[in-house]
């Protein structure tokens, strides 16, 4: 800012007046000012003046309109107000409807100090403006997302569901009269379509995450974790499996989130148990006071995992497993699209927590997730 362009809006001034209200030292920053009697001349000389920075003397404000009014004819041109300090009451006002700053008139008397004011004031108003220009740019992606979201509940599942009606129609009507050959190719089809619907719904999941927040409410994570056995009633029987759980505790969180985190991490531990051994699962939980993440310390905190003794892998590998369609094991070998550790990360970041793993190849695999007991916001 190498020249400050100035609108005062100040009470009628004489000549004489307008040159002894600012500091005799004004002239170590080259400025020019422009002089409006009242916030109504201002806002017409906003349509026509470009001005660095708005001061309005406080004494000049009548009501919250008279700001908002001002605010509305700066555009993106900060707006300062000078009154003594102890008019708090006004200062609150004026800051809640989007003034920049405000300084007590003392300040002119610093000339150093009133040209710094004015660059902050003018840079953090830009900031403001395209922090704005972001958000609206992260709606508008987050608009396209959701269309995405609703064409792929439809229309993108629309074709594999006819396939899928045509090949049950197929294998029904003429299964006994396809040759071997064909019958596999056949079988191939129906699982590439099965496989693909399973994956268009694993990223509706992750799509819904952020997309369609719930208010988070006080949920019971023991009631969550007995529904989520009674689902996997029949991977337990095949796996002979068992899950201990220890005491869990009540957490603010979006209940049908909290089923898919643990019926994420529960299935994948019944998932990638070692052949002919019998999968155990440990569930068990700590109330820890702090968290250590990037230097900040998080208060207040549940520390769960999620134990299996099942095949493990080599830690080197842990921070690729969070990302989607990332696989450690052929498809042939562990059904799956890969995107459920995804969603369990996706879910994890949307309560404010994290997640972590450890792991050694035959060893088994630890999960360690991390929530918050309560949530000062209620999404």
């Amino acid at each position: 800012m190498d020249k400050v362009n100035i609108l005062f809006v100040k009470e009628t001034l004489g000549d004489q007046a307008k040159e002894s209200f600012f500091s005799p030292e004004e002239n170590s920053f080259s400025h020019q000012i422009t002089y409006a009697e009242n916030i109504e001349d201002a806002c017409h000389l906003l349509t026509s003046e470009e001005p660095d920075v708005i001061l309005i003397d406080a004494q000049l404000i009548f009501s919250t309109k008279d700001v908002k009014n001002i605010i509305k004819a700066a555009t993106i041109k900060p707006v300062i107000v000078l009154s003594p300090i102890e008019n708090e009451d006004l200062a609150t006002r004026c800051l809640r409807e989007g003034v920049q700053d405000f300084l007590e008139p003392s300040v002119f008397k610093n000339p150093l100090l009133f040209r710094k004011a004015l660059i902050y004031a003018k840079e953090r108003k830009q900031a403001e403006k395209e922090l704005q220009i972001r958000n609206e740019n992260l709606e508008n992606s987050n608009w396209e997302l959701k269309s995405f979201t609703s064409a792929a509940s439809h229309d993108l599942q629309e074709p594999l569901r006819k396939v899928r009606a045509f090949c049950d129609i197929l294998d029904r009507r003429f299964s006994s009269n396809i040759p071997e050959e064909a019958q596999d190719y056949f079988d191939r089809i129906k699982n590439a379509a099965a496989r693909m619907q399973r994956l268009i719904q694993d990223l509706l999941t992750l799509s819904k995450i952020t997309n369609q927040n719930k208010p988070l409410t006080c949920v019971d994570l023991n009631d969550v974790v007995q529904g989520v056995l009674g689902d996997l009633e029949i991977r337990l029987r095949e796996t002979e499996g068992t899950v201990e759980v220890g005491d869990l505790p009540h957490i603010d969180a979006d209940l049908v989130q909290m089923r898919q985190l643990f019926q994420n991490l529960i299935g994948n531990a019944l998932k990638f148990h070692e052949k002919g051994q019998k999968a155990k699962v440990e569930i068990f939980c700590r109330r820890i006071e702090d968290v250590k993440e990037n230097s900040e310390t998080l208060n207040n905190f549940c520390e769960i995992v999620v134990q299996d003794h099942g095949i493990g892998f080599d830690e080197k590998y842990r921070s690729r497993i969070f990302i989607a369609f990332e696989r450690l094991h052929s498809r042939g070998k562990y059904e799956g699209t890969g995107v459920g550790l995804a969603i369990c990360r996706k879910i994890i970041e949307r309560h404010n927590g994290k997640i972590e793993v450890e792991s050694k190849p035959g060893e088994g695999a630890r999960f360690i997730v991390y929530l918050p007991v309560k949530h000062t916001r209620t999404s």
